[in-house]
């Protein structure tokens, strides 16, 4: 669990955790150099529980650097992610050991959730997963992974931050196996504490933009997308992001039936941050409508990625010849 300034959810992520059917783990919590008392109350935790150990950061890493301090504290080879502001559902370990056992080849095992608020309310039910397409249907603190596969793909990559789930995603599934769980595992909260959000928008919107072809990776033009990304977050929180006078200076145009979509959620974000989640979701109702997903019923399937890992300045290691022969 990497924490940066979580409170006060991170009581909730950390009780929910220790609460799991399955008990036998140990909780490794790396804290990111945190400046509002999350590491004090980590301490405290661990106080009551030796399941418990806290390790804390010299200086801020960012979202991937933390990520692989955090998952540097694993004592097993099976790893189970798990952010400082969700709340895990009771089965949820032993849920996904029970996939292993059915899928004793994934390298990872993730699962769909559901959204809600600061307040704990219920915001977003989880809907049928897409099978196909370059992004799973799953949510980062959901996965569950092998030490050894994370390793031997170099682990969280330092130029992916904002990314790095996809990032991981994508370069995993070309490992070995990934794994979808089609039920909500976790509970994910938007209450706008995300990095994406609180840190440099600049900085963030360069970093984004590797993602998409229709951005000039100099930066002078970025794609719609990013820009798109930070309000999609905003809105779920219910926050007006206030980027779309910067979107109009900065986004490229080149792909009108990307930009224009693209564009009007975000302004519609920043009139009403409310009627832009309520047509986002009424949108993504309509698209789980059309193209392959996972059937009633069908609990447990694999993905398999229609994208290329995404290429940035740090290099990946390549799978090996018996992965890529499976």
């Amino acid at each position: 669990m990497p924490v940066y300034n979580a409170l006060p959810y991170l009581h909730e992520a950390i009780a929910s955790t220790l609460a799991q059917s399955f008990r036998d783990f140990h909780l490794a919590i790396y804290d990111d150099h945190s400046t509002d008392g999350s590491y004090e109350a980590a301490l405290e935790w661990a106080e009551r529980d030796d399941r418990i150990s806290v390790t804390r950061g010299g200086q801020r890493l960012g979202p991937s650097g933390s990520s692989n301090a955090a998952a540097a504290l694993a004592r097993t080879d099976l790893v189970a992610r798990m952010d400082a502001d969700d709340i895990m559902v009771p089965e949820r370990l032993e849920t996904q050991l029970a996939a292993l056992e059915r899928f004793p080849g994934a390298v990872m095992i993730g699962s769909t959730s559901d959204m809600i608020d600061g307040k704990g309310r219920l915001i977003w039910k989880a809907r049928r997963p897409r099978i196909g397409g370059g992004h799973p249907p799953i949510v980062h603190p959901s996965i569950l992974y092998r030490r050894t596969a994370l390793e031997a793909i170099g682990g969280y990559r330092s130029d992916s931050d904002y990314f790095e789930d996809r990032d991981l995603y994508l370069r995993i599934a070309h490992y070995g196996q990934v794994v979808v769980i089609n039920r909500p595992l976790l509970k994910v909260r938007f209450a706008g504490q995300h990095a994406r959000l609180h840190d440099d928008p600049e900085a963030v919107l360069l970093k984004l933009n590797r993602l998409y072809a229709d951005g000039d990776k100099a930066g002078k033009r970025l794609s719609p997308m990013p820009f798109y990304s930070i309000a999609h977050l905003a809105m779920i929180a219910s926050k007006r992001p206030r980027i779309f006078g910067l979107m109009l200076r900065r986004a490229s145009f080149a792909r009108p039936h990307v930009a224009i979509p693209a564009a009007a959620i975000v302004g519609l974000a920043e009139l009403s941050p409310w009627l832009a989640r309520k047509t986002w979701q009424a949108a993504t109702t309509v698209r789980g409508w059309f193209g392959p997903t996972a059937k009633p019923g069908e609990d447990v399937y694999v993905w398999n990625p229609a994208a290329p890992p995404v290429q940035t300045a740090e290099k990946t290691k390549a799978a090996p010849a018996e992965a890529e022969a499976a």
